[in-house]
């Protein structure tokens, strides 16, 4: 299936239980259950559901196997084309409940209620489903595209500003990818100053269904070019334990100056946009870059930046930067370019 935006639903209340299939089994965030009184009774419409803890323990291998057989159990002997898994939760539930569906018959359909921002404008979307062997996660997995992702607004709006700003760094990534009328700096700046994410939901999710569609499994190398921002930003994450928004938005920051320096990114588009993000997602970005300089060792970075496999080699790292806005270009870049440009930029010393 090539992904779509026409796949997706924008509506202001969670859809019927008719929507879905008879014997559709619900997998969602046994959370979700607390949260609200129409939550709670979207849950309970499903006589086949399995709650779970959501969360990267959910993804493990090693635990995968009792979760398929209970599921498996669950649906019992409907038939393929009558079986399907809707996901409600976050990005780990829905990264688990897809791989099911797409291991299970060697397929069967799959759908997507995201309740989390971060899902909603990112995860939800991409197809990818994975697994987390010991330490090294998303080392299993598939390509399983939802045929239908639901956007509810009474869902996300319940999660309040603070879970809302953690998905403008990917807001502005998707902007930075653009250069739509929306994606001008103004509208984005005006959009996240209110929190209000939602008006600009729709567009800013389309861009990364654009660029799905030419290279839906990474075949051609211009799917790569929504890792923007995130190859260092997954090293912040990690070394500094940062929430997956401050990370993006530190590695968004990283990677607009290395590109001024490096393909020639003008420095107004620089300023103005590393400015915003500061502004809207990631205020302590100084104390944050200071705090880099005691945390960042060196030979924790070359590790993690080599980890991933399909963007690093014995000569360097594939490195995402932005020539000019909606100007994307991918670059092998040798390590010690990257530590530099660390130094460079006051991250380590």
């Amino acid at each position: 299936m090539v992904p779509s935006i026409e796949n997706c639903r924008f509506s202001t209340h969670l859809p019927s239980r008719k929507t879905f299939r008879p014997e559709a089994v619900l997998i969602y965030d046994r959370r979700l259950e607390r949260i609200s009184p129409s939550l709670r009774y979207f849950i309970r419409q499903f006589k086949n559901r399995y709650g779970v803890k959501a969360g990267e323990p959910l993804k493990s291998l090693d635990n995968f196997p009792k979760h398929f057989s209970r599921i498996s159990k669950i649906i019992g002997g409907v038939k393929k084309q009558e079986a399907q898994v809707i996901a409600l939760g976050g990005g780990s539930v829905g990264d688990f409940a897809g791989f099911f569906a797409s291991v299970y018959h060697r397929g069967i359909d799959f759908q997507q209620i995201p309740t989390t921002w971060l899902a909603a404008i990112d995860s939800a979307h991409g197809g990818k489903t994975a697994l987390n062997s010991g330490e090294v996660k998303n080392q299993l997995g598939t390509f399983h595209f939802a045929s239908k992702v639901y956007l509810v607004k009474s869902i996300l709006k319940q999660q309040g500003q603070r879970l809302e700003r953690q998905a403008f760094a990917e807001h502005i990534k998707h902007a930075l990818l653009c250069r739509k009328p929306w994606a001008q700096i103004e509208k984005i700046g005006k959009s996240l100053e209110k929190s209000d994410l939602w008006t600009q939901l729709r567009e800013s999710i389309a861009v990364k269904y654009s660029i799905l569609k030419k290279d839906p499994k990474e075949t051609k190398g211009i799917r790569s070019h929504l890792n923007l921002g995130h190859s260092m930003g997954h090293v912040f994450e990690i070394l500094l334990d940062l929430s997956h928004g401050e990370a993006v938005a530190m590695g968004l920051i990283f990677t607009l100056k290395f590109s001024q320096k490096k393909v020639g990114l003008s420095e107004n588009t620089c300023e103005q946009w590393c400015q915003l993000i500061v502004n809207t997602s990631i205020p302590r970005y100084e104390a944050l870059q200071l705090r880099s300089q005691k945390e960042l060792k060196l030979n924790r970075v070359k590790a993690l930046l080599f980890k991933d496999k399909k963007e690093s080699s014995r000569d360097g790292v594939g490195f995402v930067f932005l020539q000019a806005k909606g100007r994307p270009k991918k670059l092998n870049v040798n390590l010690q370019n990257l530590l530099s440009e660390l130094k460079r930029q006051g991250f380590i010393r």
